[in-house]
């Protein structure tokens, strides 16, 4: 759609300076500051509209607008902006309309649309060209209005609902909602709750921290623990946003967690299967336990086969078992189970087993399941870093820093890094940590500190240790800070003494300056200012090259009365030393007071 603005205001002349411009007369509803008695001419340009379509809360979609210019003289680009109703969501640039508009050319204006809501967001493209005159400034102008338009879509996500089977009481079972991002832009969790009358339902973990992108998957694990026998269920209600949103738009929607409490193995059948909880380990250990079956049934029990589920079976393992060919009514056995974390959270399985239950000439199979868990441990390892104090600027002083393996498994090393906005006063010098770093044992990072400037200018160190227990790497980050400060050079000067001088008369005396510093200094100037400067001057100097820590040079200045007032005479006398190691150069000074005694 287009849209022309027309300029009809009482017919002004436009007055110009020079002849070389052609008079226009500028036709408006606005009200134009023009001069009286120039000519006439309609102005007028068109504005496009932009409708954006469809697009989901959160996501940004780019257009243009043309502005042509359909009168016969320049226009000159002043303004675009968006007013009214949903301005927020648009935002523009007009880069592409800079400068004049000759007749019947067009420009663009950059257009970017993000839903802030769900439903019809609009508003008005108002874009201001006018007419200069001979210096420059705008005489006239007019404001065209265009239409922006777009329909913004909540995100969306699906749930699956999660059946956690039968669970005997007092044991643990699992089940897992997956959440399925079906939006066309990434979402993120914005929170979680269960809703459960009995209390048997908990969220252990999840894996859905990370953005989800657009089709990605991620799953939430209930845990199941029934106090009471029978099928009870739960809701989990989860709510997602657009990631990085300006107003974000949460979408919730509920899944469904059910199980059934028994008091056998998960089944009232032949056998009862107690359940198995290692507890809290450390990544990159393990722990064996076991899980015993009695055999509730007036027969005899064979066992068949066991298998092991779930998306943690793979930290489980399920070893020998001293179960006999024909377990006998009321007799218990064991299965062997070791618990390995591969990760620091909690970690679930089932263990499923396949049993034959033969009565005389009957006989049938039965399978009974009983879940399996424990809690991961992230390792851990301590940095000791030493305090580096004052260092003089220039120098540089090194130091180690202890890596120590405090977990109970060998850890990795990988990196080791400085982080901080002083890194140019730091750096690693040594390193005796590679390769693996067995539990209570240690290793030493050096660093070594060159302050280029004064103050405090500690920085941190980062160190990462690594694990791998199967396919899964398990990064163990520490960090320390390291304290250290620059301190700047010093040296001393010793005054001169002068005699005193009449007027027309003089008297040299020597300024003796000594590196008081651990550095080595190198001389760049002395001067003289304020008071009576003009009654002393600076002769020469030995303070020539470097100026090694406790050498001392000398630099002459002569006392010459211009006046005849009699009495005291003084003036500053300004030392500069450059820091010879810095680069760029630095330098370090000293003001010292020089008095002398005119006649």
């Amino acid at each position: 759609m287009n849209t022309q603005s027309t300029i009809t205001s009482r017919p002004r002349r436009l007055r110009y300076m020079s002849a070389a411009i052609a008079p226009l007369l500028l036709l408006s509803t606005a009200v134009l500051a023009v001069p009286a008695g120039a000519s006439s001419l309609n102005v007028t340009f068109a504005v496009t509209s932009v409708d954006f379509g469809t697009e989901t809360v959160g996501t940004t979609a780019t257009a243009q607008a043309v502005v042509t210019n359909t009168t016969s003289a320049p226009l000159y680009f002043k303004a675009a902006a968006a007013h009214g109703g949903s301005a927020g969501d648009f935002s523009l640039s007009s880069a592409g309309c800079a400068g004049a508009l000759a007749p019947a050319s067009s420009c663009t204006v950059g257009v970017s649309f993000t839903a802030g809501a769900p439903g019809d967001r609009v508003s008005s493209l108002d874009v201001t060209l006018g007419v200069k005159g001979p210096g420059g400034s705008f005489i006239g102008e007019a404001t065209v209005k265009g239409l922006l338009s777009g329909h913004g879509v909540a995100p969306d996500f699906t749930l699956s609902n999660a059946n956690a089977g039968s669970v005997v009481l007092g044991s643990l079972g699992t089940a897992s909602i997956v959440v399925t991002n079906t939006s066309a832009v990434s979402l993120q969790v914005h929170s979680w709750n269960v809703t459960d009358t009995h209390h048997f339902f908990s969220v252990a973990s999840s894996t859905c921290s990370a953005p989800l992108a657009s089709s990605g998957t991620c799953v939430f694990v209930v845990l199941f623990a029934p106090k009471s026998l029978g099928a009870v269920s739960g809701t989990v209600t989860i709510s997602l946003s657009v990631i990085g949103a300006a107003h974000p738009e949460f979408v919730t929607h509920a899944a469904t967690v059910s199980g059934t409490g028994t008091k056998s193995g998960g089944s009232t059948g032949p056998i009862s299967l107690s359940a198995f909880n290692a507890g809290e380990l450390t990544v990159g250990t393990s722990l064996s336990g076991q899980v015993s079956m009695t055999n509730v049934s007036k027969g005899t029990v064979t066992v068949l086969s066991s298998v092991l589920s779930g998306s943690n079976a793979a930290d489980f393992k399920v070893g020998t078992n001293n179960c006999p060919a024909n377990l006998a009514s009321g007799s218990s056995c064991q299965f062997n189970v070791t618990f390995a974390p591969s990760q620091p959270r909690v970690r679930t399985a089932n263990l499923a087993i396949t049993v034959k239950v033969t009565n005389g000439a009957n006989h049938h199979e039965v399978k009974v399941s009983t879940p399996l868990s424990g809690t991961g441990i992230r390792p851990t390892a301590k940095l000791s870093a030493p305090n580096f104090g004052a260092v003089t600027i220039g120098s540089s002083s090194s130091a180690q820093v202890t890596v120590t393996n405090t977990s109970v498994s060998p850890l990795n090393f990988r990196t080791a890094t400085l982080s901080g906005p002083h890194m140019p006063s730091w750096s690693v010098s040594s390193s005796t940590c590679s390769g693996a770093l067995a539990p209570s044992a240690s290793c030493e990072i050096g660093l070594t500190f060159a302050p280029h400037t004064q103050g405090d200018l500690s920085i941190v160190l980062s160190v990462v240790l690594g694990i791998h227990q199967g396919t899964h790497h398990v990064i163990v980050p520490s960090q320390v800070t390291v304290k250290g400060s620059g301190a700047e050079p010093s040296f001393s000067v010793v005054v001169p003494s002068f005699t005193a001088t009449a007027k027309g008369g003089s008297s040299s005396a020597v300024a003796v300056i000594t590196n008081t510093s651990d550095v080595t200094l190198s001389y760049k100037s002395a001067a003289l200012a304020g008071g009576n400067v003009n009654d002393f001057t600076v002769k020469g100097t030995t303070c020539v090259g470097q100026l090694a820590p406790a050498a001392s040079c000398n630099v002459s200045i002569s006392f010459h009365p211009l006046q005849s007032t009699g009495g005291a005479r003084s003036t500053t006398l300004r030392i500069v030393l450059n820091i010879s190691s810095i680069t760029p150069t630095a330098s370090v000074s000293s003001l010292s007071t020089l008095n002398a005694t005119e006649l």
